[in-house]
């Protein structure tokens, strides 16, 4: 495996061997891989370790034995604990994105202190695979269906030319040690149903099939990188750059077939999602604005105007549509209408049942204020949102970032939290609006 390695890192021109590399060392085999066959090659690198502290000694156990791995290879060893769970409700974040949050923001912090180069993860094919199945399955672009990229930015994945077999095989070769996290062996999440339920189901279709969707990516890849490229080339008849800011044309753009289509791919790096393009396109008020975490594109007569946000951008509230699905800014948040012989109670604070015949339109989301009160469910009196969130225990920075949902200037729901008495669900409900935090 060492020869197809040194190829395929020459072959993408990845990193020189003199070259300063983080890699991140979980202790599992795929990482352990990685590692060997870059101390077999003698590349310059050292080890980093995310102790994320979620299966109790067994986290504590893995960093003791990447430690003790590192310092059998004789290279540099960095590891941090993280408190992963309070993270993740702290930004209301799942798990796994608060883990990945944590994981890169250290990673960077050690490539700046210690000025290495690139950040080296040990994704694979199998990995790239079951990327591709997962946003198959989750409605996606052409660009979802591309697999994991070798090269993002700083990060480099030098094992995609590798199958998880073939990581194996190589474990087995040398006798390595590894470790086995427990959860990877769990159903409870998509990625891990892929890979234990779908994947050996298709490798078991015929010699072929899996060699043949590996190709599949590939040619999927090739193809987005076409499409960017014409389409970016068609897009400079009506974008043109002033300064810091993007400035499209939309009466050129309009006379364009798949306007709505071309404006989507132009805006989606800029954070905007398909309901916010749809609505810049029916638009024709000037001077109205739309935000993403990061920009504002604002309508000035037949021209959008893209710039990064400042410190004077002061959103007082967004709008809920009846016809908004979803919306992403300020926060992600799913929009459903269903029957009441719909519901699914959850104890889960991200989901809201709603009677939806209880509400005007439009709703209003907004961050809460001091004087704001509402009716907690299973209470019959006002309370002060800000005693509720005292009384709730919550922290400062989660009160920084928590919203209200209101109907006609009523909160229907502390987002996160509770929802208002005044809009349950009752035995006479029809209508529900189903309301998720989509994290």
């Amino acid at each position: 495996m060492l020869a197809e390695f040194l190829h395929f890192v020459k072959s993408q021109q990845l990193f020189e061997r003199s070259e300063p590399l983080l890699v991140a060392v979980s202790g599992g085999k795929d990482s352990v891989c990685l590692a060997h066959l870059l101390s077999l090659a003698e590349y310059n690198f050292s080890i980093a370790h995310c102790n994320f502290k979620l299966r109790g000694n067994e986290s504590d156990e893995d960093a003791l034995f990447v430690k003790q791995f590192a310092t059998t290879l004789g290279v540099n060893y960095f590891e941090k604990e993280f408190n992963t769970t309070q993270y993740a409700e702290e930004n209301k974040l799942s798990i796994q994105e608060a883990a990945r949050e944590l994981r890169y923001k250290w990673f960077r912090e050690l490539k700046e202190q210690h000025s290495f180069s690139k950040i080296l993860t040990a994704h694979h094919q199998d990995d790239s695979v079951e990327s591709f199945f997962i946003n198959l399955f989750r409605t996606s672009g052409l660009a979802g269906l591309t697999g994991i990229a070798v090269v993002s930015n700083d990060i480099v994945r030098p094992l995609l030319f590798a199958s998880r077999l073939e990581i194996e095989k190589h474990i087995t070769t040398f006798k390595l040690s590894y470790r086995e996290d427990s959860s990877n062996l769990a159903t409870d999440y998509l990625r891990n149903k892929i890979r234990h339920e779908l994947i050996p189901v298709v490798q078991k279709l015929d010699n072929r099939s899996y060699k043949g969707l590996l190709q599949s990516i590939e040619y999927l890849k090739n193809d987005y990188t076409l499409f960017q490229y014409m389409l970016h080339k068609e897009a400079s008849t009506f974008v043109r750059k002033a300064g810091d800011k993007f400035i499209v044309d939309l009466t050129l753009l309009k006379q364009h077939p798949m306007a709505g289509d071309v404006l989507f791919q132009l805006l989606k790096p800029f954070g905007f999602h398909k309901n916010e393009v749809v609505k810049i396109v029916k638009s024709e008020e000037s001077g109205k604005t739309f935000y993403t975490h990061q920009y504002r594109a604002v309508l000035n007569r037949s021209e959008l105007i893209i710039a990064e946000k400042t410190k004077n951008d002061v959103i007082t509230s967004v709008f809920v549509t009846q016809e908004d699905s979803e919306i992403y800014f300020p926060i992600n948040l799913k929009v459903e209408q269903i029957e009441s012989n719909q519901v699914e109670f959850t104890n889960e604070k991200i989901i809201a049942f709603i009677d939806a015949d209880k509400i005007k339109w439009p709703l209003e989301l907004r961050k809460w204020k001091t004087r704001d009160s509402f009716v907690p469910l299973g209470m019959k009196g006002r309370k002060k949102v800000s005693d509720f969130l005292i009384d709730e225990k919550i922290s400062l920075l989660e009160k920084e970032n928590t919203f209200v949902l209101l109907s006609d200037n009523e909160i229907v729901w502390l987002v996160g939290y509770r929802i208002s008495d005044l809009f349950k669900i009752t035995d006479k409900t029809q209508n529900v609006l189903k309301l998720k935090i989509i994290v």
